[in-house]
């Protein structure tokens, strides 16, 4: 089984590995400037969620920096389900 970090970037790569976590979520580090933190940490190896209500620049600045080699998400802070006005989801 997989074990998540969730927003923690100051992990060290070898505390990620002495503690045993695998990937990190990290929400918004595009918009906190924390993304190189995670990298430095987990490689390419973390889940990077931006939400809607910070406008869409931080996603896009983020698919365009890391979108080829980390999963980078938009989504709804609210995480509505599909099929409500307020659901989005979008990945690059």
């Amino acid at each position: 089984m997989a074990i998540a970090q969730k927003n923690a970037a100051e992990p060290t790569a070898g505390e990620r590995r002495t503690v045993g976590f695998d990937f990190a979520i990290a929400e918004e580090c595009q918009v906190y400037e924390e993304c190189g933190l995670y990298e430095a940490a987990y490689g390419h190896r973390f889940i990077e969620i931006e939400y809607t209500d910070n406008g869409t620049a931080a996603y896009a600045a983020a698919c365009r920096a890391r979108g080829a080699t980390t999963s980078v998400v938009l989504r709804d802070r609210d995480v509505v389900t599909r099929g409500r006005a307020a659901y989005r989801y979008q990945a690059c």
